[in-house]
């Protein structure tokens, strides 16, 4: 089912699960044009009108729970792209009417396992993007256990590679199921890398040309990981932030149970971990909140009963040094935006 209506302002994506089929709608505001750049900021308390602009059900089987919408120009117009965790495909769409890009017809990307992951782009250089995007969700197709592997997508829709990624330091196998999203950017190397953590205990760095694994990695992680690391300038040096959970035991890389976040350099050696005593499954955000100096904000998830469960932690970027917490009266797995 799709249906259009009128003249298309600031779009709004959303994605939902409805009972077992997926939809992806467009909204349109007062605002700015379709494709704008940089939307123009909204005052305080202004009211903002919004009407469906367009609306794609995909389906019986398709629907989607956690993976978030992306934008990707796929042929020169913005499709938006998104997962389903029920039947593991990757669906495009075209902002500006629902229309599906060539190459990526219904059901034409499904990778046989749930996507709770939200797709990743890649720029090409030509103007185009690509998509990459991980699976594996733990509670959708084929996760008992979770099976996951890494796609990367040309803008036509072409798988340019796929690979498993192996728990080369725990026991979830040669292909670990994945829950957290692709980051992309320059580690440090100055070249553009893929770093993404599995369920196991390892996170990896990749060369987004072939997928292959850079030297140096993978590294161990301190449990499962369910968020999506950072890549940011911190001291001038372009560093990776990853959260995990953690897990003591004999064997263990950091001896408590609850979470840790922890930076690492290109090469895969870790600068600072910050404990916590409840899980991260909040993507970590880097920024200057105050002109004090870059910090990493995140939040947790609820396993271990921990006091950290309900907390908004910032800590110094640099030093890994508590700068406060906030305690919000639940627990805080959404990522922070700064």
């Amino acid at each position: 089912m799709r249906s259009t209506t009128g003249s298309l302002l600031l779009p709004v994506l959303v994605t939902a699960g409805l009972a077992a089929a997926g939809l992806v709608t467009s909204a349109a505001g007062l605002g700015d044009p379709v494709g704008a750049a940089t939307p123009r900021a909204v005052a305080p308390h202004t009211t903002l009108n919004v009407s469906l602009k367009w609306a794609d059900l995909l389906g019986a089987g398709s629907a989607i729970a956690i993976s978030s919408p992306n934008v990707a120009d796929l042929d020169g117009s913005p499709s938006v792209v998104v997962g389903s965790r029920a039947n593991g495909c990757v669906y495009a769409a075209h902002l500006a009417d629902g229309t599906v890009p060539a190459g990526w017809g219904s059901g034409s990307h499904c990778t046989g396992n749930g996507i709770d992951s939200t797709p990743a782009v890649l720029p090409t250089g030509s103007g185009l993007d690509d998509v990459v995007v991980t699976t594996g969700s733990p509670n959708g197709l084929n996760s008992n256990p979770p099976t996951g592997n890494i796609f990367e997508y040309g803008p036509g829709g072409g798988t340019l590679w796929q690979r498993g990624l192996p728990d080369t330091f725990g026991v979830a196998g040669s292909n670990a199921g994945i829950s957290a999203s692709p980051a992309i950017g320059d580690t440090g190397t100055g070249s553009t890398r893929i770093v993404v953590g599995t369920f196991g205990l390892t996170v990896y760095s990749l060369d987004p040309a072939t997928g292959s694994t850079i030297a140096g990695w993978p590294q161990k992680t301190a449990d499962s990981t369910y968020a999506t690391a950072a890549i940011a300038p911190i001291g001038g040096v372009q560093t990776i932030v990853a959260g995990s959970d953690s897990h003591q035991g004999p064997g263990a890389l950091d001896n408590w149970d609850g979470g840790a976040v922890r930076t690492l350099s290109s090469s895969g050696v870790t600068g600072w971990t910050a404990q916590s005593n409840e899980v991260v499954t909040s993507s970590p955000a880097v920024g200057n909140l105050d002109g004090s100096g870059a910090v990493v904000a995140y939040g947790h998830g609820h396993y271990w009963n921990g006091s950290d469960a309900d907390g908004l932690t910032v800590v110094d970027a640099s030093t890994g040094a508590l700068r406060w917490e906030q305690h919000l009266g639940g627990y805080t797995r959404a990522s922070p935006a700064l």
